[in-house]
């Protein structure tokens, strides 16, 4: 149940910034976030294949952990890409209702990584070493 509401915010989140968002005539940073965000992404889910993609964060049986290719780096690329391109809409026109939609995004994702991470320490005995060697959303820093 947990999942399916983290999940639920995290779609209605990315919904609402879509939605309000008009994409002709973006300035230059919202579109490096959009386009870095959609990159990442992209490069994510060609990592992915190697496991079972799936937008909730509970973990299956049959998931493998990925170490390699962008998740050396970042252990949670998908995430980092559904907040960066929803920076760049907000960019795109910042509103107190807009700002308030990505924080509570924000919020909802860093509480679901905490959950996923959970579960990915349990499923995997090679997780906490993979936490020490790379960082969460931001290689390098965060």
């Amino acid at each position: 149940m947990k999942s399916l509401i983290l999940v639920g915010i995290q779609i209605l989140g990315i919904g609402i910034l879509a939605m309000t968002t008009k994409l002709s005539g973006l300035t230059l940073a919202p579109t490096v976030f959009i386009s870095l965000g959609l990159s990442i992404g992209f490069v994510a889910i060609f990592e992915m294949k190697k496991s079972k993609l799936s937008l909730f964060p509970d973990v299956s049986r049959e998931a493998k952990l990925i170490t390699t290719g962008i998740y050396k780096y970042i252990r949670h690329p998908m995430y980092t890409s559904v907040l960066a391109v929803c920076l760049g809409l907000l960019l795109s026109g910042v509103s107190l209702l807009r700002l308030g939609v990505f924080l509570v995004l924000l919020v909802d994702i860093c509480v679901k990584i905490r959950f996923e991470e959970g579960l990915l320490e349990k499923r995997f005995a090679e997780y906490k070493s993979y936490k020490e060697s790379s960082k969460k959303l931001v290689p390098y820093i965060l």
